[in-house]
C-alpha cells in the first residue's frame, strides 16, 4: 500500500533544533508510530519535548506467511535450479562448473539454515524479556491461590508470579507443594478458571500435577535427596509428551515448553530439609527460557523456599 503520509522526528541537540527528512515512500510496508516523552531535563537543551518516531517494517504482505522463511525458500529454489542445471548439462561437466555448483550448494544451504541460526543466537541474548505470546486454545487467564496461606505469603506469590509472567516467556505458572497446587496463574484450562468453587479447581489441578510427577521417572527423580539435578527443562513439545505422559489436562496443545524447578535453599549446606515442592512454568514458545532466565528462576525458587518454610 502506498504510504502517502511522511513520518518526521523532532528533537533538540545543543540548543539547536533539527528535523529529519521525510521517510521514503514504499509500496510494501507498515509504519509503526510511537511517541516518546523524555521526562528528565538534561544539559544542552534537552527538555520536555515529545519525539515522534517512525519505524518501517517491509514485508511481503502474505497473510499467514512468516517472512523469516524467505531465506529457506530462496535456498530451496537454488538447490532445485542447481540440480536442474546439473541434469541438463549431461556428461560434459567441466571442472569450473563443478566448483561453481559446490559453491552454489554451500550458499543455498547457508540460506536454509540462516533463520535457525538467527533464532538460536537470539535465545542466547541475556535479558531478552517477554516475546509476543500467541493464544493458547482452551485456556483463559486466571489466578488461583490456596485459602490456607497467610496474607504475607499470598502477597509474595502474587508479586513473584507477576514478575515471571511479565519478564519471561512463561504463560502459565504452578506452585506445587506436598501434593497440592497452592498457586496457579496465567493461561489455565477454561473449566478450571470458570469453575464456581476455586478450592475444587485447585484440588483438580493438584491431582493432575501430582499424577504427572508421580508417573514420570525424570520428574520424580527431581525430589530424591540423592539426585543432584533439581531442574528439568523441556524445550519442545516432543520432550514434554515423552516426560509428562499423564496429567496432560494442565498441558494444552498450545504449550511448547516446560520448566520444572524444585524449591531449594540458597545454601544447600544450611541443614534445612527442603519440602517436596516445585515451581512449574509453561510457555507457548519453544526454548522459551535462556540460561540466564533459568538461573533467575532458581533464585526465585530459593526465595520461595524461605517464604514457605518461615510461614
Amino acid at each position: 500500500m502506498l504510504l502517502s503520509k511522511s513520518c518526521f522526528s523532532k528533537g533538540f541537540i545543543g540548543g539547536g533544533a533539527f528535523r529529519l527528512k521525510p521517510a521514503l515512500k514504499g509500496r510494501v510496508g507498515r509504519c509503526d508510530r510511537q511517541r516518546i516523552a523524555p521526562h528528565a531535563k538534561q544539559a544542552g537543551g534537552f527538555g520536555e519535548e515529545e519525539l515522534d518516531v517512525a519505524v518501517f517494517r517491509f514485508t511481503l504482505g502474505i497473510p499467514g506467511f512468516d517472512d523469516s522463511n524467505i531465506p529457506r525458500i530462496v535456498g530451496a529454489a537454488g538447490v532445485f535450479l542447481l540440480a536442474a542445471n546439473h541434469w541438463a548439462t549431461g556428461t560434459g561437466i567441466t571442472h569450473a562448473q563443478e566448483r561453481s555448483e559446490i559453491l552454489g550448494l554451500v550458499l543455498c544451504l547457508t540460506c536454509i539454515v540462516a533463520p535457525t541460526i538467527e533464532s538460536r543466537l537470539k535465545e542466547l541474548q541475556p535479558g531478552r524479556g517477554r516475546r509476543q505470546a500467541s493464544a493458547i486454545p482452551d485456556t483463559q487467564q486466571g489466578f488461583l491461590l490456596s485459602e490456607g496461606l497467610d496474607d504475607a505469603v499470598k502477597q509474595e506469590l502474587a508479586w513473584t508470579s507477576y514478575a515471571l509472567l511479565k519478564n519471561t516467556n512463561s504463560c502459565s505458572i504452578f506452585l506445587w507443594k506436598s501434593g497440592e497446587v497452592i498457586m496457579a496463574r496465567g493461561a489455565l484450562p477454561i473449566e478450571i478458571v470458570k469453575g464456581p468453587d476455586k478450592a475444587a479447581s485447585l484440588t483438580q489441578l493438584s491431582k493432575d500435577v501430582s499424577a504427572m510427577v508421580r508417573s514420570s521417572p525424570p520428574l520424580a527423580s527431581l525430589f530424591t535427596k540423592a539426585s543432584a539435578v533439581k531442574v528439568l527443562n523441556l524445550p519442545d513439545r516432543g520432550k514434554i509428551d515423552t516426560v509428562a505422559k499423564t496429567g496432560t489436562s494442565i498441558l494444552p496443545s498450545g504449550v511448547r515448553s516446560m520448566l520444572i524447578q524444585t524449591l531449594e535453599p540458597f545454601d544447600p549446606k544450611s541443614g534445612s530439609d527442603p519440602p517436596e515442592a516445585a515451581l512449574i512454568l509453561l510457555s507457548d514458545q519453544e526454548r522459551a527460557w535462556s540460561e540466564r532466565e533459568r538461573y533467575w528462576v532458581t533464585s526465585i525458587c530459593a526465595k520461595l523456599f524461605d517464604v514457605l518454610c518461615s510461614a
